[in-house]
């Protein structure tokens, strides 16, 4: 995760344990082969909390897409006119 992210190990951990306190993921510890191994799921509320997440970022994505295509009917191209007329 911290290099999917680009956060650093404890910027990471504080995050970590913020979305397990609200009760958005879980967070386990285990050592494995002499090392501390930390895994990191959703919960049920995680999973439908990103859900609905990304259906209001389509949702803002659409408007948005919805906007530049009505303002870009509504400009019409400047004709160029010359300044001077060469002899």
């Amino acid at each position: 995760m911290q290099n999917a992210t680009g956060l650093s190990k404890g910027n990471l951990s504080v995050q970590l344990t913020n979305l397990e306190n609200a009760g958005l993921v879980v967070i386990k510890k285990e050592i494995v082969d002499r090392k501390m191994r930390t895994s990191v799921s959703l919960t049920k509320r995680g999973a439908s909390e990103i859900e609905e997440y990304w259906k209001a970022m389509d949702a803002i994505r659409a408007r948005m897409i919805g906007q530049q295509r009505r303002s870009s009917k509504r400009q019409q191209p400047i004709p160029l006119q010359p300044r001077y007329q060469q002899p």
